[in-house]
């Protein structure tokens, strides 16, 4: 099928541009939205908080303070954070053309800017932890029906007030509000790792001169690609032409069926122990090669729960496939002085397809039946991740993937019909981005934290997956809308994806 105003990649489309504006004296970029921030920044989706993420970290307090301080701590990081990484505060504005505006405005003035810091934190002394206050964000995110901040930092702790004392070994939580169309889960976990470790260091005589930091936005995807744009050919226009063959074909994938009834959004949570998850990590090297990991069994196990939960017909075993499109870090085809820092979002894409149904469809029953189906599930999903990862093209044909479908989808206005296949997207090791401790430069600790997850939002029928690793201990969550799908349904598909994770554990 041929595509459509997607298949070319025009870098100077996307580029940061002079914005001419009457009413302000500041200065100010903008430009137009890429790949993933179209389609997670469709205004109408996105004015309701469709696909607004958070990060919820527990930590606990080594040093006395107070909500009202850690604010102030909090505000100073982030002042520090625009600075290097302006980004943080873009805004988005749509117009007549497709893709959102991404607009960054310079602060006038050290007040602005500190303006802005003190509206991005919010201090809550209550007895709610963060996934109470995560379902209270949400019910009222739908109701304002406005494109939400780009982020908001929330400090929550069980104490009397702002202003009461939190002392040594004091529980507390942070969730942090994302809005997808400024970032990524990787430039998430980064931003806010930056932010934690600000919490250690004196920034309060800090000083930034305001206007010097519009040099440090983020250089567009396409400008910072290893490859040339222009050495662009066949290969890749072959392979972008098959990816979005496999997103048509997607409409014909086993599924599950569930509602179709809106609701909030919420998230089953199941966690494997360091002991588990080494237990299950030695029972995939020791059946494959060292090369498969977790997340390929994980992607394995997916399947099979798709299949037990909901069975193919024998008739149409080896005609139905299951096909799962996955998101990928982009950062890897970006040349060495950006792969590491960049903010903002950075997703390409791979794909898996499960054919021949018959050979993962066994007797569940059955231990080396079920083993056997898993090792074969796996050798699928590694060979697919191989194939796409290993074209050096694969983020520029991620962003005009992103970019065609989410033209189709804005055309389309289609009405969900409850079909959903699971897709699984693994976010890696949360202890890369995440510190386990603060401490101040005397070596003296500020906090521990001790557990970290990310949670999507959806307010319409479907459910997605997410496994990320925290000090040895993995994590998969199902997020959800409550009102197509039940905590008993997602526990149980959980429960299920854990059953055949450990059918391979040594």
């Amino acid at each position: 099928m041929p595509i459509v105003n997607a298949k070319t990649v025009d870098p100077a489309k996307y580029r940061w541009q002079q914005v001419k504006d009457a009413t302000s004296k500041a200065p100010s970029l903008q430009r137009r939205g890429n790949g993933t921030e179209n389609w997670v920044g469709l205004r109408k989706e996105n004015a309701r908080g469709q696909y607004d993420f958070h990060i919820l970290v527990k930590a606990r307090t080594h040093q006395s303070f107070t909500l009202a301080s850690l604010k102030q701590q909090l505000v100073h990081g982030l002042l520090r954070q625009r600075f290097e990484h302006p980004d943080i505060a873009c805004e988005a504005f749509w117009d007549d053309e497709f893709g959102p505006l991404i607009r960054y405005t310079t602060p006038s003035d050290d007040l602005e800017a500190n303006i802005w810091a003190q509206a991005s934190v919010q201090i809550h002394a209550t007895p709610q932890n963060g996934f109470e206050l995560r379902r209270k964000i949400a019910a009222g995110r739908e109701a304002q029906n406005k494109s939400s901040e780009s982020f908001t930092v929330h400090a929550l702790a069980d104490v009397t007030n702002h202003d009461t004392v939190m002392n040594e070994g004091s529980d507390m939580e942070f969730l942090v509000h994302f809005n997808h169309i400024y970032w990524d889960g990787i430039s998430a976990r980064l931003f806010f790792g930056d932010l934690l470790r600000s919490l250690g260091q004196n920034l309060e005589a800090a000083r930034y001169d305001w206007g010097q930091e519009i040099k440090n936005l983020s250089v567009p995807l396409l400008d910072a690609l290893k490859i040339d744009i222009k050495t662009l050919s066949k290969d890749y226009d072959d392979s972008l032409e098959e990816f979005v063959a496999s997103m048509f074909r997607f409409n014909s994938s086993h599924s599950i069926q569930i509602g179709v009834e809106p609701g909030l959004p919420d998230t089953a949570v199941l966690q494997l122990k360091p002991r588990e998850c080494q237990k299950i990590i030695h029972g995939v090297k020791s059946r494959l090669v060292p090369d498969y990991t977790i997340t390929h069994l994980a992607q394995a196990a997916t399947l099979l729960a798709l299949l037990k939960i909901n069975p193919v017909p024998k008739e149409a075993l080896s005609e139905r496939p299951v096909i799962m499109p996955l998101p990928v870090n982009g950062r890897r085809y970006l040349r060495e002085e950006f792969a590491h820092c960049q903010y903002g979002s950075c997703q390409a894409c791979a794909v898996v397809e499960f054919d021949n149904l018959e050979q993962f469809a066994v007797d569940f029953e059955d231990k080396v039946a079920v083993a056997d189906a898993l090792i074969r599930a796996m050798e699928v999903t590694k060979q697919s991740y191989d194939y796409w990862l290993s074209k050096p093209f694969l983020l520029p044909l991620g962003l005009a993937k992103d970019n065609f479908i989410s033209a189709l989808l804005e055309s389309s206005g289609s009405q969900p019909d409850g079909k959903t296949v699971p897709i699984i997207a693994s976010d890696g090791l949360n202890d890369q981005y995440i510190p386990k401790t603060v401490s101040f430069q005397d070596g003296s600790l500020v906090l521990f934290v001790e557990d970290i997850i990310c949670l999507t939002d959806s307010y319409t029928p479907g459910f997605g997956l997410r496994m990320e690793a925290w000090n040895g201990a993995t994590t998969i969550s199902l997020g959800y809308c409550d009102g197509s799908y039940t905590s008993k349904e997602a526990h149980t598909f959980l429960q299920n994806i854990r059953g055949f994770m450990m059918a391979l554990a040594g």
